[in-house]
């Protein structure tokens, strides 16, 4: 998902700009020299991860400027992929295929990062969950995952990070702001599925989430407090309002109230007294929507206003409604009832034949949810990959038991035991039937095509059309009746 475009309050150029003011020094980034070495590395290093990682960490001094490093390089030259994003397209997200092709949607970014991290000895992690961006509008759903950011552990700490946001606009501007921003201050935009990162001592919830203002990096850097208004949408009953917070005197500002119909310059009804502002908002029209937006600049000298925060202001139209209630959440995956941020994870380890891994995720998932079946299958399918055959029957089992039409694991199961009766019979064959070994082989291949029947029969009364089924049905019979 883009980000916001921080957009300039263009029209609201103060005309007594003073020269020298506009040349003086900014201070320098602690990160200067970091970021003018990562600029220079040649692009025969920038082909494989683990080498350009190795090369993006010779100038570092410690993990943090490791970090910033590969930050630096990914959201300088990682161009946005907006013909994907404005597609929907699905296309391959993966370290990899982004490191070769430069283009990426915010899922690339976060896995990319993550790679580069991981390589470099960095616990990182991707963080899915919902973030109003660009094409946010106040009252829509927010209940389904719409992008991706990273969290970094840096010094013992976890710290939060987008990358996609960091690369910011069209132009591709690098953005500092999204790098290692406060908690507090990204929990306005970034919702987490998984709501310990949040990485606050309190967690918000979604009903609470959705309520904020819509703020943006500008809105932190004046910065603005003790806002007269916690909420997004204003419910105003009477024609005049007034919209009061506090920020340091030196600092400019403008508003403009946008309707239907105009868009209103709220310059005069601004008053200031040392850090108080009030906005004086008349002339409100019943049963209309109107959109406020504050501009400002942490500066008196002269320069373009940012957009610090917007709300809108319900005259008695109620064209707009917060979604979520108090125990609203994320919606599941619709075919494994499992958190979009499992899946992910899921399959990343699947892909990679991360099984140590993939075994821990199951058994994490069976604690969050422990009636979900498809995780029970999930975990004998990898134990009989890992020839765990105790621990994957017996998982099989667990899977059938929640959900006895449940088709994979009846299937596998039944198999199972056909498959092991097979590797008995090709034994039992080759002895003299009179023998007490034949006699034990032969009721131990009995024993297992009983077990193996009740699950090959139910396999195929869900899905009939199965002639391999059929055929061991065939052979079970034989020997079972």
């Amino acid at each position: 998902m883009p980000s916001y475009y921080h957009h300039s309050f263009w029209s609201l150029l103060i005309a007594c700009c003073i020269f020298s003011h506009l040349l003086s020094a900014q201070p320098q980034s602690p990160f200067a020299e970091i970021d003018k070495f990562v600029l220079t590395i040649p692009e025969n290093q920038t082909k494989d991860i683990n080498l350009l990682a190795k090369t993006l960490s010779k100038p570092a001094k410690n993990d943090l400027e490791k970090v910033r490093a590969v930050y630096k390089w990914i959201t300088h030259h990682i161009r946005y992929d907006w013909d994907t994003f404005q597609q929907k397209s699905i296309t391959d997200q993966s370290a990899e295929k982004i490191l070769q092709s430069r283009l990426a949607v915010c899922e690339g970014y976060a896995n990319l990062f993550k790679a580069l991290c991981e390589a470099l000895n960095i616990p990182c992690e991707v963080v899915s969950g919902y973030a109003k961006g660009t094409d946010y509008q106040v009252g829509e759903p927010i209940d389904e995952p719409n992008h991706s950011w990273n969290v970094v552990k840096i010094a013992g700490k976890w710290h939060l990070t987008d990358l996609t946001w960091g690369t910011n606009d069209r132009n591709n501007r690098m953005n500092d702001y999204y790098f290692l921003p406060a908690p507090e201050k990204l929990i306005y935009t970034h919702f987490p599925e998984q709501s310990k990162w949040q990485l606050l001592p309190s967690r918000l919830t979604m009903y609470e989430f959705e309520r904020k203002p819509l703020v943006y990096p500008a809105f932190f850097d004046m910065p603005l407090s003790n806002l007269s208004h916690k909420e997004a949408i204003i419910n105003a009953s009477q024609a005049v309002i007034y919209f009061t917070f506090s920020t340091p005197a030196k600092n400019q500002l403008a508003a403009t109230l946008k309707s239907e119909e105009e868009v209103i310059d709220l310059e005069e009804n601004i008053s200031r007294k040392n850090n108080q502002v009030s906005i004086k908002i008349d002339s409100l029209k019943a049963n209309q929507t109107y959109e406020l937006n504050i501009y400002g600049a942490s500066t008196d000298s002269c320069q373009m206003l940012d957009l610090l925060v917007t709300y809108y202001i319900d005259t008695g139209k109620n064209s707009l409604k917060y979604v979520c209630n108090t125990q609203s959440d994320f919606k599941l995956d619709t075919l494994t009832k499992m958190p979009y941020w499992f899946m992910f994870k899921f399959i990343e380890y699947a892909q990679k034949e991360h099984y140590f891994k993939l075994e821990k995720l199951l058994k994490e998932g069976i604690s969050l949810y422990p009636n979900n079946k498809w995780l029970y299958f999930r975990l004998g399918d990898l134990y009989e990959k890992l020839n765990l055959i105790e621990k994957a029957i017996f998982a099989y089992q667990k899977a059938i038991e929640l959900a006895p039409d449940y088709y994979e694991p009846h299937y596998n199961l039944g198999v199972l035991y056909y498959n092991q009766a097979i590797d008995v019979y090709d034994s039992w064959r080759n002895l003299n039937p009179n023998e007490n070994q034949s006699k034990e082989m032969k009721k131990e291949l009995v024993n297992l095509l009983t077990k193996a029947k009740p699950h090959v029969v139910k396999a195929l009364a869900l899905q009939p059309d199965k002639p391999q089924l059929e055929k061991a049905l065939k052979n079970i019979n034989h020997f079972v009746n």
